[in-house]
């Protein structure tokens, strides 16, 4: 039920933090015992036509706001004490490194990776020179993803660790 609750956090948390500008590289809250971090792995311009809204009034105010081309990719971080869980994995594995550290946290620390999906953005950190980047994670990834790619070096190279579910009905019941 904990790892549920942080799963919506998390995805919530990805709408509020991932257009962070500042020149921090994490940001990290407390959430009663838990912190949740952002760690932002790139930062880059988008055209502010890339988002759709279906509301027009949406539109005009967000096109309007200083900065609305810069986006960010984000890994989302969990400490829970004993549980260390990482909300996808970023595009590079160096970079997710250096922001753990950040965080005074190494990639062993790491026992749960949640996988939203198999886009090189959300995956391309979690294998480095065909090796696990995090030794002792389990990761949690939809059947229907890692069956849509089924070529991907994460499937080799954590073939013994990964945990699927059916995308309806979650990895926690």
């Amino acid at each position: 039920v904990v790892l549920k609750k942080f799963f919506i956090i998390a995805f919530f948390s990805f709408f509020m933090f991932s257009n962070l500008y500042a020149d921090e590289n994490t940001f990290t809250f407390t959430l009663g015992n838990y912190k949740v971090s952002s760690l932002i792995i790139s930062k880059m311009e988008h055209p502010k036509n890339l988002f759709r809204y279906d509301n027009k009034k949406q539109l005009e105010k967000y096109l309007n706001q200083e900065n609305a081309n810069l986006s960010a990719i984000n890994v989302f971080f969990v400490n829970m004490g004993k549980n260390k869980i990482l909300f996808d994995a970023g595009t590079d594995p160096d970079v997710l490194i250096e922001r753990l550290a950040e965080i005074n946290i190494q990639p062993e620390d790491i026992n749960f990776i949640c996988i939203t999906h198999t886009h090189f953005d959300h995956i391309g950190g979690l294998v480095k020179e065909n090796a696990k980047v995090f030794p002792n994670a389990e990761i949690y990834i939809s059947e229907e993803e890692l069956k849509a790619n089924p070529n991907l070096a994460i499937s080799s190279v954590y073939q013994d660790s990964i945990k699927t579910f059916k995308q309806n009905e979650g990895p926690i019941k």
